[in-house]
Formats: C-alpha cells, sequence, structure tokens
C-alpha cells in the first residue's frame, strides 16, 4: 500500500503536467489541450472517493494512464469498498483481498519457500543450541542469503530470544532486500536486549533508508493528550476528559446530589376525628409541646445534614480516587509509547543524521520534505462522547426523619 500510496503523492501533488511528461498519444496540440483540461478539473477537485473515481475515468478514456491509476489509487485510500477503482488498477479479490495476479503467484513463490527454508532453519537453530553441531551450523547461516528466506528466520529465530535475534540481525544483513531491511528495523526498536537492537541499527546504515525510515515514522504515535477535572464541590462532578482524532471521549464521575432533610411530626395522641381533632390540632401546634417537637426537628435535621455531608465526602474520595486510576493508566500507556518513540527516533537518527526529538509530527514533517508524502492526519474533531461511569461507593442519603409521640 505504501507503493500506491507514494505514486498518489506524487502525481496528484506534481506541479502542472505538460506536454513532455505526458502519457497522452497523439499530436502535440491535442496532448496540450488534454493536459489543459485535466489540470483545470484537478484544480477544482473535492477530495472524495466518487470525485477521484470520475476523473481517474476521464483520464482513462483520454489516454492519461497514469494519472488515471493516480486517482483510481486515492479511491482506495478514501474508500476501499469501492470495487471499480480495483478492478481499474488491476486488482481481484482473492482470499478476502484485492490483489494482482503478480501478487498471487509472488505468494505461491513465497509459501513453496516457506516450506524449504522454515525446516531447514529449525534444523539450524537446534544444532545452534547442541554441542557438536553449532560450528557447522554457523557456517551454514553464513552463506544464506535468499530473499526467499526472510519469513522463516522471522518466525524461527527473530521471535526467540536475544541470542536468536543477533542471528536474526546477521542473516537480515546478509539478505540485501527492503523487507529484510524492514525486519531489522522492528529489531532495532524492539529487540529484546541493547546489543541486538544496536546490531540491527548498526546493519541498517549499510541500507537504503527509503525501504525502512517510512515504516518506522508510521510505528511512532503522539501521547494521549487528556484533561483531569476532580470533584471539589456538590454539584459539579469530575472529569476525565481524553482527546482523539474524530471525537473526545468524555468519562463523567457524578456523586449524587444531597437531598434537604425533611422532619415529619408525628404528634398523634388518642383517636381524635371530625371538629374535635381539629380543634385538638389547632391547640396542639400552640402547645408547649409542639415547640419541644420543633427543637426535636431541627437537631434532628441537623444531624442528618451532617450525616449527608460525609456520605458525599466519602463517595467524592472514593469517586477521585477512581480518576486518578484511569489517570494513572493513561501516564502508563504514555510512558510506553514515549519509550518506544524514543528507540524509534535514536534509530531514525543514527541512519538519518537528522537530530530531531521523540514526536510523530517532526519526523512526519521531515519525511514530507524529502519525500513529498503527506501525512493528513484527521482534523481535532469537536464531537465528544460522554460515559457516565458507575461509582465505587455510592452515598446513603437520609431524607426524612421523623419527630413525635404516639
Amino acid at each position: 500500500m505504501l507503493g500506491s500510496l507514494l505514486l498518489v503523492t506524487a502525481l496528484l501533488s506534481a506541479p502542472p503536467a505538460d506536454g513532455s511528461a505526458s502519457s497522452v498519444a497523439g499530436d502535440a496540440p491535442d496532448r496540450a489541450a488534454t493536459l489543459a483540461e485535466y489540470n483545470a478539473r484537478r484544480a477544482r477537485l473535492p477530495n472524495t472517493a466518487e470525485a477521484h473515481y470520475t476523473l481517474g475515468l476521464w483520464c482513462e478514456q483520454n489516454g492519461l494512464k497514469a494519472e488515471a491509476a493516480a486517482h483510481f489509487a486515492a479511491v482506495t485510500q478514501l474508500d476501499p469498498r469501492r470495487e471499480g477503482a480495483w478492478k481499474h488498477l488491476g486488482y481481484k479479490r482473492h482470499d478476502g483481498r484485492w490483489v494482482t495476479d503478480e501478487q498471487i503467484e509472488a505468494e505461491e513463490r513465497q509459501k513453496k519457500a516457506n516450506q524449504i527454508w522454515g525446516p531447514r532453519l529449525e534444523k539450524l537453530h537446534e544444532a545452534l543450541h547442541g554441542r557438536t553441531r553449532r560450528a557447522g551450523a554457523l557456517d551454514e547461516l553464513a552463506r544464506i542469503d535468499d530473499p526467499a528466506a526472510v519469513p522463516s528466520v522471522w518466525n524461527v529465530l527473530a521471535r526467540g530470544g536475544a541470542g536468536d535475534q543477533l542471528i536474526a540481525v546477521q542473516l537480515f544483513g546478509q539478505i540485501d532486500a527492503p523487507p529484510s531491511s524492514q525486519l531489522l528495523a522492528m529489531l532495532a526498536v524492539y529487540g529484546k536486549s541493547e546489543r541486538v537492537r544496536g546490531a540491527a541499527a548498526e546493519t541498517l546504515q549499510r541500507r537504503d533508508a527509503g525501504q525502512f525510515v517510512p515504516a518506522l515514522i508510521d510505528l511512532m504515535h503522539p501521547l494521549i493528550e487528556f484533561e483531569v477535572r476532580p470533584i471539589v464541590r456538590p454539584g459539579a462532578p469530575g472529569e476525565l476528559i481524553v482527546k482523539g482524532d474524530g471525537q473526545d471521549l468524555r468519562r463523567v464521575y457524578s456523586v449524587p446530589d444531597m437531598p434537604a432533610p425533611q422532619a415529619i411530626i408525628n404528634w398523634r395522641k388518642g383517636d381524635f376525628t371530625g371538629i374535635i381533632a381539629s380543634v385538638f390540632r389547632r391547640e396542639f401546634a400552640n402547645s408547649p409541646m409542639s415547640q419541644l417537637l420543633r427543637l426535636q426537628a431541627q437537631q434532628l435535621l441537623r444531624s442528618a445534614q451532617e450525616k449527608n455531608v460525609a456520605e458525599w465526602r466519602r463517595a467524592a474520595v472514593v469517586a477521585n480516587q477512581q480518576i486518578e486510576a484511569d489517570k494513572a493508566e493513561l501516564n502508563a500507556v504514555n510512558d510506553v509509547l514515549r519509550q518506544s518513540n524514543e528507540r524509534i527516533a535514536w534509530v531514525l537518527h543514527n541512519v538519518t543524521g537528522q537530530d530531531l526529538p521523540a514526536d510523530p509530527k517532526a519526523w512526519e514533517t521531515w519525511l514530507t520534505g524529502q519525500s513529498g508524502r503527506p501525512y493528513d492526519r484527521e482534523p481535532r474533531s469537536t464531537r465528544t462522547v460522554t460515559q457516565y461511569l458507575p461509582l465505587a461507593a455510592v452515598p446513603t442519603y437520609t431524607g426524612t426523619v421523623l419527630v413525635g409521640f404516639d
């Protein structure tokens, strides 16, 4: 896919074509007119799969074969489901993928090679760990330079321990081919020892950087950006906002608001009904007993409110602990990304001589200037997805208090 992307970049970002660069057959005036119309159409082309497909058909009908291929390749990047674009590029469906006849033939050849190299390298690997056949195995390994052996070298040796990986570095160094360079880059970053990583990086200095530098930069990832807002007062939830390409994720940690406790005064005395009960209630409302019950109600309400505040604080502490735990997980992920980016930047520095920070954007900008390959990241989106997190501690509030006598 990198090859097709580079083709799209080269053709779609190139200056307007002229007669000498065109693939149009025919007289020079006709060629110039066709190219002029193509450049005008391309200048107002929206970056959609449908628009590229339509212009690709027009280019094909007018003899602009290279330009047509570039636009059909752009369609496959924007909408891989467009079968017509794949077919115009000479691809066919095979085992759920779009491939060319040449790719199918190459895969079949590689399968046959794996059936030979896999068992052979397994035997050599076993001999390396023996006492009597190790020297002979090393001699045989030193003569391997067949590019078809690359997948088996990776499966048998590069996936093993640091010792096996050192031998894999040696073999990839003997096999001068793009796949071996790319796997050397992987070992330079993710090798299981500093010695493995250093040997792989040193070997890469003798290789064509174009074979692996774009793939290395693709392995770099920006750190996760996020904001934390802890719970500080009732009615204001805590939040963890994770910023992403395409949408943000807003995680809400909300402690239920405290109710205002209500007092229920029960002053029942006897079984009064009708007008007698009404008179009793009116007289009771002004009695010393009523004043005593009101005082008792105030004390109980104050106690209930203090309990509710303590419950809210307990739940808020636990919720803030949840926020801190989630924040710690994001920081742990960023630590892994940072370490990986630093290793990749170290390898890139060794093979390119560029002293750039371990920041993917810095290396993307540099690569764009070198090859014209754009890194069109999705613009930051204002769309936010909100999740309400269940609380580990739910407060138990007091809503009512009972005051009175029977």
